[in-house]
């Protein structure tokens, strides 16, 4: 991730509050997660 990129990340969460930076967090893990198990599933066949 481009510097650029995380510091307005950091920037919104400040301006937004913790409980938006945490629900941004969880929905990157959700993806993320996702991605993985779409790829070991590809992996098995």
């Amino acid at each position: 991730m481009p510097p650029t990129v995380s510091k307005a990340f950091s920037g919104g969460e400040a301006s937004y509050g913790k409980s938006w930076g945490r629900s941004v967090r969880v929905a990157e893990v959700l993806l993320v997660g996702l991605a993985i198990h779409e790829l070991v599933q590809l992996r098995g066949v």
